[in-house]
């Protein structure tokens, strides 16, 4: 990606402006210090509390939905495992910290800005489904590798923001374990297919996720409970919905067969064969009982998948 995000319109408007302006200066940020400042930059730049929209700043809705989109924007510009991308994290987590006691009305109710971080669960669900990124990478033809960069970009920001105990974003988590290794190319409701052929470029990119999952969050969804997700299963999978040690089972089972398939290419087995062996370290050193208490105080964004 660039070294620094540019306006997306060549008269772009101040608010656009300023948050560009503040993101750039995440992408070069050498310490939490200066992320810290960052932080406190876009809250001073946050409108003031009321439904009409303030000069150059517009309405405080507008000014987080401006905000998150280039968030979104800036870290499907980012390689997965580039630490740029945990730099936009640590931003998100900065700005959840703040002793601000703002607040903006949504749906009539007064919403704690930023420790409830609004908007931002709402925003990465029109991320992910506009469009729907499960079924994007599944089309082939122009643009199909920018597609799933896309994917797997976004998923690396989600990943962090769970690792961290920003968001509860574990659903999406399982929804990504589900479709990589639970049988189906598309989601579940939009197939019956019940394998899929280890070539498939679409599924390739799936289980590189999965993987990644896997490394950066799989402790916390080892000690999950049934409620935390509402994830259906795929083909491969009729047992609850959300995590379960039996569909954890199943997942590390095909992890191992997917390591080993002939046909499959050798980076998809080297991610494979990782995440199978995280698993079982996983298992043999789960913590200190249930993982839930990371997101204690933050908003389980249940998606419908």
């Amino acid at each position: 990606m660039a070294d620094t995000l540019q306006p997306r319109r060549s008269d772009p408007q101040e608010i656009e402006q300023q948050l560009i302006g503040v993101l750039n200066i995440v992408l070069q940020a050498s310490t939490t210090i200066a992320i810290v400042a960052a932080a406190q930059i876009l809250d001073s730049f946050f409108p003031a509390n009321g439904d009409e929209p303030s000069e150059g700043k517009g309405s405080p809705k507008d000014f987080l939905i401006e905000l998150w989109r280039l968030l979104f924007k800036v870290a499907e510009q980012i390689p997965p495992r580039d630490f740029k991308l945990d730099r936009l994290a640590e931003l998100v987590a900065q700005l959840s910290r703040l002793p601000s006691s703002k607040t903006v009305k949504l749906l009539a109710v007064e919403t704690k800005v930023w420790a409830e971080l609004p908007l931002l669960g709402s925003s990465l669900m029109n991320e992910w489904r506009c469009p729907n990124l499960a079924i994007d990478i599944t089309k082939v033809g122009a643009g199909q590798a920018e597609r799933r960069e896309r994917y797997l970009r976004l998923n690396a920001l989600i990943i962090r923001l769970t690792r961290d105990g920003t968001l509860d974003l574990r659903s999406y988590g399982l929804a990504t374990l589900r479709d990589a290794l639970e049988g189906q190319l598309a989601p579940a409701r939009y197939s019956g297919v019940k394998e899929n052929p280890f070539p498939d470029a679409a599924l390739r990119c799936r289980v590189a996720a999965a993987a990644e999952w896997i490394e950066q969050c799989g402790g916390i969804i080892f000690d999950s409970d049934e409620n935390a997700s509402d994830v259906p299963g795929g083909p491969l999978w009729n047992g609850t919905k959300g995590f379960s040690r039996g569909r954890w089972d199943l997942w590390k089972k095909r992890f191992g067969l997917i390591s080993e398939h002939d046909r499959a290419k050798e980076e998809t087995k080297s991610a494979a064969r990782g995440a199978r062996d995280r698993m079982t370290e996983i298992e043999k050193d789960p913590g200190n009982g249930t993982r839930d208490d990371i997101f204690s105080g933050r908003g389980n964004f249940y998606v419908n998948f």
